[in-house]
């Protein structure tokens, strides 16, 4: 199919129909988007994303993983935390450098990589992801506790997987010399000091919006998106 709009619509009924059929069979979701998009990307071949949209595929995989994270941190309440702090700092700190070590003790001595594969390969591990979490949680009718130290652990732990990832491959590149140091250091501190302070002020700012009444109701999902 070549036809982006009608791949994109296909797309959509795929995911929907997928997620009201795990519905009504009581499965998790996640099982059965996987199997729709196997039937239609590597097994039957109907859709190609990287054929469709070319330069812009992951522009788009990046923009839908914000999406995701974005949502994801909607959902959490600081009222459902109570109880479970401690174990929330343990298992996206404590227990992602566990799982990263030994992730990549396993992929190095087990499979084999080279080590700057296995350290980035041991970072993308630390990830559960919203994605497969919060599915499963809609059918698995946890306890209140529980279900909010995994929905915690599952959106925290997305971004540090991911940043680790990242810096386990630029120091790569700082290793070989494809990379300054002092460039990476300094883009690494500006990213932390420009998202960080970025993401609070953005915040503070909606709730003055919000709050305030001086955005309309109509808006305001325009406006957070």
């Amino acid at each position: 199919m070549h036809d982006v709009v009608s791949a994109l619509a296909m797309i959509g009924v795929a995911g929907v129909g997928a997620q009201w059929l795990a519905w009504r069979w009581s499965l998790p979701a996640i099982v059965l988007l996987l199997v729709a998009g196997f039937l239609l990307g590597p097994a039957s071949g109907v859709l190609n994303p990287a054929a469709l949209f070319g330069d812009l595929l992951r522009p788009t995989v990046a923009l839908g993983v914000a999406v995701i994270l974005f949502e994801g941190g909607l959902s959490l309440n600081f009222q459902r935390i109570g109880g479970v702090e401690k174990a929330v700092r343990r298992l996206v700190l404590l227990g992602a450098f566990i799982a990263f070590l030994l992730g990549a003790l396993n992929a190095h001595y087990i499979a084999e990589l080279s080590w700057p594969s296995a350290l980035v390969f041991a970072a993308i591990l630390i990830v559960t992801g919203p994605t497969v979490i919060i599915p499963l949680l809609r059918q698995a009718r946890l306890e209140r506790r529980v279900s909010s130290l995994l929905r915690w652990e599952a959106i925290l732990a997305d971004p540090l997987g991911a940043l680790l990832a990242v810096f386990m491959f630029e120091g790569y590149m700082v290793y070989h010399g494809d990379h300054g140091f002092w460039v990476l250091a300094i883009r690494a501190v500006a990213g932390l000091l420009i998202g960080g302070v970025g993401g609070w002020a953005l915040g503070r700012g909606l709730i003055w919006l919000f709050v305030g009444g001086r955005v309309p109701e109509f808006l305001k999902v325009p406006l957070i998106s």
